[in-house]
């Protein structure tokens, strides 16, 4: 797994494989100032006097095995590759390369590794605060897994409502009923009550009327009083029909 560090505001990608520390070849060629700029866009420098250039010329050096045999392949990576962020090369070439580089910015970024490569050497020593850290970690992440199953489960609950609901309106009418006194969404019957009343109100009136109407807000007053409830959606569908009776003997 990667680890992000920042350095003067850079993302570093380090990852430790079979013991050994690797560092992102990208983040390493940015922090060291091997980049140049196009439509205000950084890009590594590849050719020229970029990384590869730097590579060979570490490479000239009187070298090590085991530091050639890493040279070369990541010279062949780079070449090959059809996604340069997946290089990672050994901490030790990436403070090499920055000594390379003879800048400000790329001494400070060899100082940087230093002082990761000592915190990690710091952590190895004490054994038993390092398990005391991954067991605590464990716990966190136990702790977090539970949440996020939790969480997951809320989210899939409120999907299925919302799909069953979808699927609902399309339905038959009974299935829109049903659905509807589940999660107290009632549009449709909400305009079948109110059309219902307003009915009711123009035979008495003899007129037409509409929800801003004193007459028509005093009968709802009176239906909302009698079913105990504050509007229309909160009425129960199984109560419609005798919602529907209460209005017809009102007058």
């Amino acid at each position: 797994m990667n680890n992000i560090k920042l350095f003067e505001g850079q993302e570093v990608k380090v990852k430790t494989d079979k013991g050994a520390t690797l560092i992102n070849l990208v983040h390493v060629a940015k922090c060291c100032g091997l980049t140049q700029t196009k439509n205000n866009i950084e890009y590594v420098r590849w050719t020229g006097k970029g990384v590869g250039e730097k590579l060979k010329l570490i490479l000239s050096h009187d070298c090590e095995k085991e530091i050639s045999k890493e040279i070369n392949y990541i010279l062949d990576e780079i070449e090959n590759t059809d996604d340069r962020n997946s290089i990672y090369m050994s901490s030790w070439l990436s403070k090499r390369l920055a000594l390379e580089c003879h800048s400000v910015r790329a001494n400070k970024f060899k100082d940087f590794l230093v002082t990761l490569d000592e915190n990690r050497e710091e952590q190895l020593s004490n054994p038993n605060e390092t398990l005391e850290l991954a067991n605590y970690m464990l716990n966190i992440a136990q702790a977090n897994q539970v949440t996020n199953e939790v969480v997951t489960g809320i989210l899939k609950s409120v999907s299925k409502i919302q799909e069953y609901v979808q699927d609902s309106i399309q339905a038959k009418d009974q299935q829109i009923d049903q659905a509807m006194s589940l999660i107290g969404i009632r549009t449709k019957n909400v305009r079948t009550l109110s059309g219902k009343l307003k009915q009711v109100l123009i035979k008495k009136y003899g007129r037409f009327l509409n929800c801003s109407n004193i007459e028509y807000k005093n009968a709802k007053a009176k239906v909302f009083k009698e079913f105990k409830v504050y509007k229309w959606e909160e009425i129960s569908v199984t109560r419609y029909n005798a919602v529907e009776a209460f209005i017809e003997e009102m007058f």
